[in-house]
Parts: structure tokens; C-alpha cells; sequence
């Protein structure tokens, strides 16, 4: 039986030719790296160097997925392991329910029958039966949900994942589901914030902006702050989250907490961060505010309410980090 080979093709024409130790049954390419996956072993190429990546002939990977020289699978027993090149830095044994008998010549064992792992960002996600479980890379479990269905397909870019039941799909961020909608999927993918789904029905294309704004001045603040960054999770800002957040507006109060906390235009203001539901709400009595806590929650990115009081020390009308101070958050006493 002759090799299997690899071409790698360009714009221009072959770029890589190499035969493959293995018969390969999935192919990835994440970076500048190109992994092909035979039985127990992942072959990784990079600037034309080849490293054999080996697994037990009888526990090898279900799935898998690369991120810079990190390489998260899912094992055929349902264990889940971390590597970096070809040191394993942590492996897990997961529970599931649904599994099927997985007969080997050295050995006999129960194998989930749904099962994916993802790379996240720098988080590795899984989803097992129902479930979507987000870990840290030092192997921490963040959160864990429960979806209405077995997870069919599991997919992520950097800021969005995407997972599939029999009757729905979800909407990821990392800090837990977004939302969902029913529908018969037949395919997904993921590039950024885009999604794209097709079902019976056709072809969607679905789009996540980081920031929900309703007036070009807030939308024109959050731009300025993030630069080209993007936000961890979706940021509802200004005039659109006024309605959301735990507090009452008039034109230069704020009201929190039985507390009524008075601006001046463009020499103090409020503001109110409130993460909920996979999403950030901040919110000033003025614009001046609602930057403030912009660049609070850029650095901070609290997990519980703040208010911020802004005062402009110098005197120039700009709102500056050293001008910012914490007035209330949750579960902390008063600075």
C-alpha cells in the first residue's frame, strides 16, 4: 500500500508537498501550522518541519483543535487533555451519558457519542451530551450549561461559538449563552463575530456587532475607547441600556439604590456598569460618564455592578483613567 500525500495549494500554485505517515481522516490548518489527524497520530506541519503528535492506539482522539502551539483533545474515553507541542499539561476525565461501546484490541471501553472541544480565545470549550463546559488553559472550569438537546456541532472563532442541537442554535460568548433560536441546522461556521447558518429554509448570515448604540455619539465613544480591540462580550452602551440597568435618569441625576447622584456637564458625571445575560450594560448620566466607565471596564471588566463618578480634576473637559473613581460595587463596601 503506497502513502498517503499532502499538497498544500496557494494562490499561485503547490506550496507543500510531503507524504503522510498516517491515513488521514481530518485535516486542520489554524495559523501557520497544519495538522493531519490518522488514528492515534496528529502529524503537525510548520515552515516545513514535521512533529508526530501520538496518542493510545486505543484511546485516540474523537476531537480536536489548535491554538498557537496548544493542542486541546478529546479522547475516545471521554477524557480531555491539553497539550503544548508534545508535553500534556493537563488532562480531565469527563462525565457523559450518552456513550457506546468502543472495542480494541488492548482494551474495552464506553466512548461518548457526542462529543467536541473548541478552541475559545485562550479558552478551551467543550460540549459532551448536553452540555458546553469553558475552560481556562490552566484547565480551571469557568461555567457549564445545559442546552436543550445533545450537541451535534460545535464550533468557535475567537469571540463566538456556535452550538447545535437537534432543534436549535446557541449563541456563545464567554461569559456564558447569548440566545438561541429554533431551527433545523444543517451546517454552521464562525469568523469572528459572523455567523453563518444554513438550514432547510436557506442560507443565514448573522452578524454581532460588539457595541449596541442608539446614537452615533455613543457608538462614535465606544470606538474611540476599544481602538481596534474587541470587547470580550457584547457591550449595550449609552441610551440604549438605559432602560436595563438598575437605576433612574433624569437629565443630570441618576438615581441608585435610593441614592441621587447629581452631574454638572463636562466637569463631574455617573455612570453605571451592569453585566447580565452574556452582556455588559454601561450607562452615564451624561456622555462624559458613560466613557468613563468605558475605560473602567476596559481594564476591569467587572463581573458585578460598579458606579464610577467622574471629576475633571485639570479642568480640560476630557474624561482621563486618574479622574475615575469607584463610588459603589456590588458586594464591597464603600471606598
Amino acid at each position: 500500500m503506497g502513502y498517503s500525500k499532502l499538497y498544500v495549494l496557494g494562490r499561485d500554485g503547490i506550496l507543500l508537498s510531503t507524504n503522510l505517515s498516517v491515513y488521514p481522516s481530518d485535516i486542520l490548518i489554524k495559523d501557520s501550522s497544519i495538522y493531519v489527524k490518522g488514528i492515534s497520530v496528529i502529524q503537525k506541519f510548520l515552515d516545513e518541519q514535521e512533529l508526530n503528535l501520538k496518542f493510545p492506539i486505543c484511546n485516540y482522539p474523537k476531537s480536536f483543535d489548535a491554538h498557537g502551539n496548544f493542542l486541546a483533545v478529546l479522547l475516545m474515553n471521554g477524557s480531555l487533555s491539553l497539550m503544548e507541542n508534545t508535553k500534556v499539561l493537563w488532562m480531565k476525565d469527563l462525565e457523559f451519558r450518552e456513550g457506546k461501546i468502543h472495542e480494541c484490541l488492548y482494551d474495552t471501553h464506553i466512548s461518548p457519542i457526542y462529543g467536541n472541544v473548541r478552541f475559545f480565545g485562550n479558552y478551551v470549550l467543550v460540549g459532551i451530551d448536553d452540555r458546553v463546559e469553558l475552560y481556562s488553559l490552566n484547565g480551571t472550569l469557568f461555567w457549564r450549561f445545559k442546552l436543550d438537546g445533545n450537541i451535534t456541532s460545535l464550533e468557535a472563532s475567537d469571540l463566538l461559538a456556535l452550538a447545535v442541537t437537534p432543534n436549535k442554535v446557541y449563541f456563545i460568548s464567554k461569559n456564558g449563552i447569548l440566545g438561541s433560536y429554533t431551527t433545523n441546522v444543517k451546517h454552521v461556521a464562525v469568523f469572528g463575530l459572523d455567523a453563518v447558518i444554513a438550514d432547510s429554509q436557506g442560507i443565514s448570515f448573522l452578524t454581532f456587532k460588539p457595541f449596541v448604540t442608539v446614537t452615533e455619539i455613543d457608538e462614535s465613544i465606544a470606538r474611540e475607547v476599544f481602538s481596534n480591540e474587541t470587547p470580550d462580550l457584547q457591550i449595550v452602551l449609552g441610551k440604549a441600556a438605559a432602560k436595563f440597568v438598575n437605576a433612574i435618569f433624569t437629565r443630570d441625576t441618576m438615581e441608585f439604590n435610593g441614592i441621587i447622584y447629581k452631574s454638572a456637564w463636562k466637569r463631574e458625571d455617573y455612570c453605571l456598569i451592569q453585566p447580565g445575560n452574556g452582556r455588559g450594560f454601561i450607562v452615564g448620566t451624561h456622555r462624559y460618564g458613560t466613557k468613563a466607565c468605558l475605560l473602567y471596564y476596559k481594564e476591569r471588566k467587572p463581573k458585578k455592578p460598579v458606579l464610577i463618578r467622574w471629576k475633571d480634576l485639570n479642568r480640560n473637559s476630557k474624561v482621563e483613567v486618574e479622574e475615575i473613581e469607584v463610588v459603589f460595587m456590588e458586594n464591597s463596601r464603600e471606598p
